[in-house]
C-alpha cells in the first residue's frame, strides 16, 4: 500500500436523511517530495517514446494551415471526453451546434459544463504565465470550471473542509476514502513543492504521472477533481516546454480504458506498486500523440481535397472559399446565418450552400433554432467529414 488508513469519526446523513456518528478509515498517501525510486527500466523507454511522439506533434504544429481552429476542436474534443468521464451526456456534435439552438434544461448545464472546460484550457497559458502550478492556480483553474453550472453550490475554487467520498450514497458504502480535510494543506503543499522541485532528478513525464496519481488521490475539492485532474496534465506538459500548443486529447485515451483508468489508480492505492501506474500513464500519453497525430493528417488532406473541390466553381469559387473557411468553425450552418456571416443575400447563400453539397464538402440538415422563445426549424448545412474526423 502506498499509503496508510488513518481512523475518523464525524457525523453524517445516513440514507433516511438522518445524522449519524460514523467511524471510517480514510487513506492518507505516501509524501512525494521526499523522492522516487524507479526500478523498472521500461519506464525511461516508454518516456523518450512519448516525448519523441510529442516532439514530431510540435514540428508539425508549425507547418499546418489553421491551426488554431484545429487546436479549438481538439479542445473541444477534450472537454467533452473528460466531462463525459465525470457523466455529463453531451456529445461532440452538440458542442458544435449554434448557440440558439434549441434544448432543454438538462443539455444546457451539459453543455455549459464542457464550455467551461474549454475556457479554462484556452486560458492555461496565460494563467502559467502569471502563477506557478500551485494550490492558487489550481483553486483559479476550479473556480473557471464550475462557473454558473453544477457544482456551483460546492465552493468553486476552495479546498474541502469537509469529508469527500467515491462511490456508494453514504460513507459507509464509499469505495474509497481520500483524505480527512485536515491532511490537505501538508498534501497540497508536498504535491506542489514536488512539481517545482528538479532535485529529484526524475524524467518530467514521471513527475506528471505521479503528480496525477496524487491529485487523484488527494479529491482537494468538493466536485470537479477528476477534470481538474486532467486538465492539469495539459497545464504541466505546456509548463514543462514538452508541449507548445495545447493539443492534447488524454482524456479522449483515459474515456475509452475509462475501466483500466480507475483501476490502476486503486491498484496504485492497494499494491503500493506505482510503476504500474506510471506505465499505465505512459501508454495513455503516447496513444493520445498518435491519436492526434492521426487527426491532424487527416485534417490536412480534408483542407486540400475541399479547397481542390471548390476550384473547380469558377467565378463562385470566392466566395464558396469564404463559406469553408467559416465552416471550419462552425461546423452546423442555418442558411440565415451563412448570409449573415458573407453579407450575401439568403438565396445566394442557399445557391452556396447546394453547391457545396454537390461536390460532397457538405450535407443538408434542418436545425432546430430558439428565435423569439418559439423553436423553429432552419434549413441548413453540416461538415459533417470535418466533424467525424474529432467525434
Amino acid at each position: 500500500m502506498y499509503g496508510e488508513l488513518k481512523k475518523a469519526q464525524e457525523l453524517f446523513k445516513n440514507e433516511n436523511g438522518e445524522y449519524e456518528n460514523v467511524s471510517y478509515e480514510y487513506f492518507m498517501p505516501n509524501i512525494l517530495n521526499k523522492g522516487f525510486i524507479i526500478h523498472d527500466p521500461e519506464i525511461y523507454v516508454l518516456s523518450e517514446k512519448v516525448i519523441k511522439a510529442i516532439a514530431e506533434l510540435n514540428a508539425d504544429s508549425r507547418n499546418l494551415k489553421n491551426i488554431d481552429i484545429f487546436i479549438r476542436m481538439l479542445i473541444n474534443q477534450e472537454a467533452v471526453k473528460s466531462s463525459s468521464i465525470e457523466g455529463t451526456r453531451t456529445t461532440f456534435s452538440d458542442i458544435l451546434l449554434p448557440e440558439d439552438s434549441s434544448a432543454d434544461f438538462s443539455q444546457k448545464q451539459d453543455r455549459a459544463e464542457v464550455i467551461n472546460y474549454v475556457n479554462a484550457t484556452f486560458q492555461l497559458k496565460e494563467n502559467l504565465q502569471k502563477l506557478p502550478i500551485s494550490e492558487r492556480f489550481i483553486s483559479n483553474l476550479h473556480s473557471i470550471l464550475l462557473d454558473s453550472v453544477r457544482g456551483a453550490d460546492k465552493n468553486p475554487g476552495e479546498i474541502r473542509k469537509v469529508q469527500n467520498w467515491i462511490g456508494g450514497h453514504t460513507i459507509k458504502s464509499a469505495k474509497f476514502i481520500p483524505p480527512h480535510w485536515n491532511e490537505l494543506p501538508l498534501l497540497l503543499k508536498d504535491l506542489c513543492e514536488f512539481w517545482s522541485n528538479d532535485e529529484l532528478k526524475l524524467p518530467i513525464l514521471v513527475k506528471i504521472a505521479l503528480f496525477h496519481y496524487q491529485f487523484e488521490t488527494i479529491h482537494p475539492f468538493k466536485d470537479g477533481n477528476g477534470r481538474i485532474g486532467r486538465l492539469l496534465i495539459l497545464a504541466q506538459l505546456l509548463d514543462s516546454g514538452l508541449l507548445e500548443k495545447p493539443w492534447f486529447n488524454v482524456s479522449y485515451i483515459f474515456e475509452r480504458n475509462k475501466d483500466n483508468y480507475t483501476e490502476a489508480l486503486k491498484n496504485a492505492n492497494s499494491s503500493g506498486d506505482l510503476e504500474l501506474w506510471i506505465k499505465f500513464f505512459l501508454d495513455s500519453l503516447n496513444s493520445a500523440a498518435q491519436n492526434t497525430y492521426k487527426i491532424y493528417h487527416e485534417f490536412n488532406k480534408l483542407q486540400n481535397e475541399c479547397s481542390e473541390k471548390i476550384i473547380n466553381l469558377g467565378a463562385k469559387a470566392a466566395n464558396a472559399q469564404n463559406l469553408l473557411h467559416v465552416l471550419y468553425d462552425h461546423p452546423y450552418m442555418s442558411l440565415n446565418y451563412i448570409s449573415k456571416k458573407l453579407d450575401i443575400t439568403r438565396q445566394t447563400a442557399k445557391n452556396l450552400a447546394d453547391d457545396l453539397v454537390k461536390l460532397g464538402i457538405v450535407k443538408p440538415c434542418i436545425l432546430k433554432v430558439k428565435a423569439e422563445k418559439l423553436t423553429r426549424n432552419q434549413q441548413g448545412i453540416k461538415f459533417e467529414k470535418y466533424i467525424k474526423l474529432f467525434e
